[in-house]
């Protein structure tokens, strides 16, 4: 799959500011990442502590909290991780999701995606 990158707002928990990063969209990360420096300057705290697989199969332990993104003019809370300072901001499916979006590789964009709902 091919990776390209993506401009997002991130915001802080109050949504009174917006922080503009480019993000590596298409890589298959669960959950956005962001350095943890760039989300605790905005205010965001922690409130879980998880266990993640990395490609190689070496396990993490990162902190995950919440936070306004937008995309496209659009702004929904997701989950994201608590990455090491110098850790490049990653965009996850579970935000690809809650905004409706999929990554065509091949134009290197996001793309509105069908969503599913079982009745």
């Amino acid at each position: 799959m091919g990776n390209f990158k993506v401009v997002i707002g991130v915001g802080g928990a109050d949504r009174s500011r917006f922080e503009q990063v480019e993000a590596l969209a298409g890589t298959g990360a669960t959950y956005t990442q962001l350095p943890e420096p760039f989300l605790r300057d905005l205010g965001i705290t922690p409130i879980d502590l998880r266990t993640f697989v990395l490609a190689g199969g070496q396990r993490i332990k990162r902190y995950v909290g919440e936070t306004p993104l937008c995309i496209d003019g659009r702004t929904f809370t997701c989950p994201v991780v608590f990455m090491d300072a110098g850790a490049h901001p990653v965009l996850g499916t579970v935000t690809l999701n809650a905004f409706g979006l999929g990554v065509d590789s091949v134009n290197r964009e996001l793309i509105p995606v069908e969503l599913r709902q079982p009745i």
